[in-house]
């Protein structure tokens, strides 16, 4: 089994989802997924990329290029609206904000470190 074979079949597991499932998230076929997974055939470079999108790997750490998976990330809607309305904000509130943020994680990473120890 070659690199591509082995990481696409190691992401969909990762990502929890049947060869059928990530075909109709990617417009492919459960078959030529399966190819793909037995090194049968080969993608397309534009569905490498649907695929390494759909689960959240980068189409370099699939195709070999890369030894770690790096994950690309979006924003969701809600970090989208905290973004918008920190903009929107003063300076001085920007600074008060991301004090009490800072405080938040240090007062979470306790708490971790706490139930943790307990644990």
């Amino acid at each position: 089994m070659d690199v591509f074979a082995a990481r696409l079949r190691e992401a969909r597991r990762q990502a929890k989802l049947s060869q059928k499932e990530l075909a109709e998230a990617i417009g492919a076929s459960r078959s030529s997924i399966a190819r793909w997974e037995r090194s049968d055939d080969e993608p397309s470079a534009r569905t490498v990329w649907a695929l390494a999108l759909h689960l959240g790997v980068s189409a370099r750490w699939l195709l070999g290029m890369r030894d770690t998976p790096i994950r690309p990330t979006f924003p969701t809607q809600e970090e989208e609206a905290l973004l918008a309305a920190y903009r929107q904000l003063s300076p001085s509130a920007r600074e008060a904000l991301l004090e009490t943020v800072e405080s938040s994680l240090q007062a979470d990473k306790a708490a971790h470190r706490h139930a943790k120890a307990k644990g």
